[in-house]
């Protein structure tokens, strides 16, 4: 966390455009504001060009004296979208003893939070190495707000982590998900946040029931899925969608068939198609070029994972960027892939930051089907690269740097909790209910809406 962060708190840290007060509070009694005389405060957006002189341009500076509380309050009129620059001096002095930050965003990301994310995930349901429940507790330590357990095969795994949580007072979200593996198709695609399993819409291919589990595990509580087709139903309604691309007879048609079969599913039971790691190097890419190259020029999916896990060399950002140069424009999400959460170096390596008017499923899909998701790929040594729109990106930063570090630390000890409560603490429980909807009231304190 940056060191100015632990001195002072600056609240709210993001506004509408418009004129806006917000709160310089010092963090602790050796910092507080004792100046007979007041402070100077200087706001500057960081986008503009300061020509300092007797009256310079660009530069807004306020005089301002403690309030009752000790702390320095601030009317300002945010002009333009982008970073602000708070530096505080003594009275009359012209050097700086903190600069902290402030971003002002337009009409469209006013009201829209920032959500931490992860929409690609395995457990021990299917081949990871933890429980889904356990799964679930370690990303909210990781400082994530939302999650889905996308095991191969299996919807069973989301549907636990969810059933896990669901008597505790949390402002986490699980959804329910899973890793569609369609017949005769080598592309995997993310099911996250639709109502009822699409890969057991195919009579034979409800794992969970294979498994021994009962039907329950199709669906998302009080949700009836359809009825299952044959898998001889399921090759005819891909060849009818075969027959309408103008693509070479092969493998690579087949498998863009199927591909647009899954998403349309998905779409039929609300949720989110991603199209995931095209570039995972097995023996060869996962997608073969040319396919890859359709997929994205038609963008038939609802999202594609740019930043995994299995994204070798950040191969999939790359076409990305030479894509929106084409005008191919998609939404793009970022995941772990992980199959242990346990990460000693990366915290999860693959995320994905959402701004949505709410942390629920709903919500969360159609922001990034609109577009308001940026990806971001953290490296080993905690390098952080944010892949998506310029302006998205600018904003992505800035949380990273002024709002997510004092979220991560009150995530860990949720995180904690959730591990306790997951093994049968009903102290932890308590614990939870108490404290489960800090992030919830950060947000309010943070975001001026």
């Amino acid at each position: 966390m940056r060191i100015e962060l632990h001195k002072y708190d600056i609240y709210p840290k993001v506004f509408p455009l418009g004129s806006h007060s917000f709160t310089i509070k010092p963090l602790g009694k050796y910092l507080a504001f004792t100046e007979e005389n007041g402070y100077t405060v200087h706001i500057v957006g960081a986008s503009s060009r300061v020509v300092y002189g007797e009256n310079p341009e660009n530069l807004a500076v306020y005089h301002v004296m403690p309030n009752a509380d000790g702390n320095l309050v601030i009317t300002h009129n945010f002009e333009a979208e982008q970073v602000y620059f708070v530096r505080l001096h003594n009275y009359n002095s012209e050097h700086c003893f903190v600069q902290l930050t402030l971003f002002a965003v337009e009409d469209d990301l006013a009201g829209r939070d920032p959500l931490m994310g992860d929409l690609h995930h395995h457990s021990t349901v299917s081949d990871g190495a933890q429980s889904p429940e356990i799964v679930a507790a370690i990303h909210r330590g990781n400082g994530f707000d939302f999650m889905t357990v996308s095991d191969h095969w299996r919807y069973r795994g989301s549907l636990q982590a969810i059933n896990a949580y669901k008597d505790v007072n949390l402002d986490f979200l699980l959804v329910p998900g899973e890793e569609v593996h369609s017949p005769g198709n080598f592309v995997h695609i993310i099911n996250f946040g639709s109502k009822y399993s699409v890969f057991s819409l195919i009579e034979g291919h409800n794992q969970d029931i294979e498994d021994g589990h009962t039907a329950k595990y199709r669906a998302m509580e009080g949700v009836t899925p359809p009825d299952q087709i044959s898998l001889e139903e399921y090759y005819a309604q891909v060849e009818e969608i075969s027959a309408t691309l103008d693509m070479p007879d092969g493998d690579n048609k087949f498998a863009y068939a199927s591909s647009v079969w899954v998403w349309n599913k998905i779409r039929e039971a609300e949720g989110l198609g991603v199209y995931c790691h095209p570039f995972w190097l097995e023996n060869t890419y996962n997608v073969p070029a040319a396919l890859h190259s359709e997929f994205t020029k038609n963008a038939p999916f609802d999202a594609l994972e740019v930043v995994s896990d299995f994204d070798h060399g950040n191969i999939t950002s790359a076409h990305y960027y030479e894509d929106r140069a084409k005008g191919y424009v998609y939404p793009i999400v970022g995941s772990s892939d992980s199959h242990n959460s346990i990460h000693t170096t990366t915290n999860m390596s693959g995320k994905t930051i959402v701004f949505a008017p709410e942390n629920e499923r709903a919500s969360i899909i159609s922001s990034i089907k609109d577009f308001y998701s940026v990806a971001v790929s953290v490296t080993k040594s905690k390098d952080k690269t944010f892949i998506g729109s310029f302006r998205l990106v600018k904003y992505a930063g800035f949380l990273y740097d002024n709002y997510f570090p004092i979220h991560d630390e009150i995530c860990r000890e949720e995180g904690r909790l959730m591990q306790e409560y997951a093994c049968g603490s009903e102290d932890a429980k308590r614990r939870l209910n108490d404290i489960g909807m800090q992030i919830y009231e950060l947000r309010r304190k943070y975001f001026a809406w």
